[in-house]
């Protein structure tokens, strides 16, 4: 903690790009560390000066033994047992006051859990949680709150070091232990965040830890102007202006496609859909929310749609399930998201968007549902869009055709195939071909105005409109396929 120590108070002085304002909303409650017992403070009785706060990113890996809930919360603002405390807790709280600051943030603790409204107006603020902490602990080595935070001991490091006794001045007594362990050309155990690696990349290295494979810990590992990294073999420091462990200092090189430095814009959104949606989500529900701080990043003229960002709708449409075939695609409960928004089915996520956008939106209704401006939004939401379009047929797929034990559908034009057989897990609802009236394509991008490159696959319900809740057309799927002569 020494290291640790030293390496905050230079970035806290002498580090121009990391002394940020305090940029949206902070949390309403904070952990009070500071004297002999530990308590829940509302920070609105928390004086400017002094609010100062370390953020903990963790993985909940299970059942978490101590939170706060609607009953508790009164006792905790008096007390919160040291006893109760899981031992990740202790150890943070430790951390914490070695650093020599006030405050902790824990969702569990500082969150009323089972609370939808206090939940609701708290994610609200993830933005601000992450980019306004002094510091945030991620505890990267640990799957639970049962785990500790320090763990790099002897035992730990033995599995990947070596150790030379070094004689004493007589030359027979030891002196000194010495562990050297093999200097990887790639040894960023997912902190490289200056330079993100890609999420492939990230799951490819065996260091990264358990937050790596969670999706709310992606917007906790971007957001932050300063992290403390606890991995299961050693402690590591990055803030804007560097990186640093306790072997070496780590050289930010290389390329990637996440930059947690600067700005973001809509252009580096669907990089951060792709990596976010590849990470395991306990509530599916929370798709949109666990990604909400990002969102909060972007400038202020930018209107937020489910998800998508306006100035750049077409290309953000451009979207398809990326699970493999013997997984299942299903629509989230528990929320309304729009089906046109990548957020309203389970599973990972990829774009794919060529061409000049040929499609222009023409109005659109998506206002939030929640106090959460990035959560899931009211049921009347709506885009409407203007593209060039062809008529087509349906016809049913073979199994063997589907590359499923589910019968799936062929598109058909001018009596040619469009694309191979989808399966009915590609849809965004649960339908059969035989209600189907009529089936039409809109060209959503393009390279020159007669040639189709990625297309929207819309349903148009006719006479069961009414029975799909009077809607005249439904995104249920996306093709890419080349047709010529499309109108308009």
């Amino acid at each position: 903690m020494k290291l640790a120590s030293k390496w905050l108070s230079i970035c806290l002085k002498k580090h121009k790009r990391c002394a940020r304002p305090v940029i949206g909303a902070i949390p309403s409650r904070l952990l009070d560390v500071s004297a002999g017992r530990v308590r829940l403070v509302e920070t609105d009785q928390i004086s400017g000066v002094d609010r100062r706060f370390v953020a903990l990113s963790w993985c909940w890996g299970g059942k978490v033994p101590l939170k706060t809930t609607a009953e508790t919360l009164k006792a905790h603002m008096d007390s919160v047992p040291w006893e109760s405390l899981p031992p990740l807790f202790q150890d943070v709280i430790y951390a914490v006051r070695t650093l020599g600051l006030k405050y902790l943030w824990i969702d569990a603790l500082c969150i009323i859990q089972g609370s939808t409204e206090d939940w609701e107006k708290e994610a609200a603020k993830m933005q601000g949680v992450y980019q306004n902490a002094t510091v945030t602990i991620a505890a990267d080595g640990t799957q639970n709150c049962l785990g500790r935070l320090f763990q790099h001991d002897h035992k730990r490091l033995a599995n990947r070091t070596w150790s030379f006794d070094l004689l004493g001045p007589e030359k027979q007594d030891k002196g000194a232990t010495v562990f050297v362990r093999l200097l990887r050309e790639k040894d960023s155990r997912g902190w490289h965040r200056a330079q993100l690696p890609d999420a492939d990349e990230l799951y490819k290295d065996e260091d990264s830890g358990f937050l790596t494979s969670r999706s709310w810990c992606f917007q906790e590992q971007v957001l932050p102007p300063r992290t403390l990294h606890f991995a299961s073999t050693e402690v590591a420091w990055e803030c804007l202006e560097g990186t640093y462990c306790e072997c070496r200092v780590l050289p930010e090189k290389g390329s990637s496609r996440i930059s947690s430095k600067t700005d973001f814009d809509p252009d580096q959104w669907m990089v951060m859909v792709e990596e976010m949606t590849l990470r395991d989500i306990t509530y599916q529900a929370d798709r949109l929310p666990a990604i909400g701080g990002l969102a909060g990043r972007f400038p202020d003229h930018e209107t937020y749609l489910a998800g998508l960002w306006k100035s750049k709708l077409i290309q953000h449409l451009a979207w398809k399930w990326g699970g493999s075939h013997d997984e299942t695609a299903e629509r989230i409960s528990g929320c309304h998201v729009p089906t046109w928004s990548w957020a309203s089915l389970t599973g990972p996520v990829r774009f794919k968007f060529e061409g000049l956008p040929t499609a222009k939106l023409l109005d659109f209704r998506c206002k939030p549902a929640t106090k959460n401006p990035f959560g899931p939004v009211q049921e009347d939401s709506f885009i409407e869009l203007k593209a060039w379009a062809v008529d087509v047929g349906i016809q049913n797929a073979s199994a063997e055709e589907s590359m499923s034990a589910d019968r799936g559908f062929i598109l058909d034009y001018e009596e040619k195939r469009l694309c191979s057989a989808w399966n009915f897990n590609d849809w965004d609802i649960g339908t059969d071909v035989e209600i189907l009236d009529e089936v039409r394509l809109a060209l959503e991008s393009s390279l020159s105005q007669n040639e189709s490159r990625a297309l929207f696959v819309v349903i148009e319900l006719g006479s069961k409109a009414v029975e799909y809740g009077g809607s005249t057309g439904l995104l249920l799927a996306r093709a890419y396929a080349d047709i010529d002569h499309a109108t308009s």
